[in-house]
């Protein structure tokens, strides 16, 4: 029964990961296309981050009480299987992972502009994704903040420093080109 609903969970489920940190610097070349990606902050306070739930790291694997499954009032056998998929070895907590488990596979992560706070850009984007993404982005929350990301000199990590976006077509008619 517990490898059905786990084979079940697998099979219809998607999911949505986030972290608490946009410095790693594992992370930005493991998920940032080797520094040429971006980041996107979050305010979460909104509805659409209220099933979120935090990866926990351990050194053991996780294990599961069938009891509360297999009695007729138990817990909901699909919220126990959420659980094991938030859980991940001690060797990723560099991560500081959240995850949002999606009733269906191919589910888009949706949330309301405002809760868009930053973009931290990775040290090695292009000049010409950064545009478009500060186009689109920024087009859409005109609160947004854009953040660009260098290595430290002095750390391992990425360091970001906050810029305002200013379109061609804006700087040539302020008379900026």
């Amino acid at each position: 029964m517990l490898s059905d609903t786990i084979a079940n969970f697998l099979k219809n489920r998607g999911v949505t990961c986030f972290s608490e940190r946009n410095d790693e610097l594992l992370m930005g070349s493991h998920y940032g296309g080797r520094y040429t990606g971006f980041c996107l902050e979050f305010a979460t306070a909104s509805a659409a981050f209220e099933k979120v739930m935090q990866v926990r790291y351990r050194n053991d694997f996780p294990s599961i009480n069938l009891v509360p499954i297999l009695q007729p009032e138990g817990d909901d056998p699909d919220c126990l299987v959420s659980q094991l998929f938030c859980t991940k070895s001690d060797s990723w907590k560099y991560e500081a992972e959240w995850r949002a488990i999606h009733a269906q596979t191919g589910t888009k992560f949706v949330y309301d502009s405002e809760c868009l706070t930053g973009i931290f850009f990775g040290p090695d984007i292009s000049q010409d994704s950064l545009k478009i993404i500060c186009l689109i982005l920024g087009g859409r929350n005109e609160s947004v903040k854009f953040w660009r990301g260098r290595r430290s000199t002095t750390e391992f990590k990425v360091v970001f420093a906050h810029f305002v976006y200013t379109p061609t077509i804006e700087a040539k008619r302020r008379g900026l080109l």
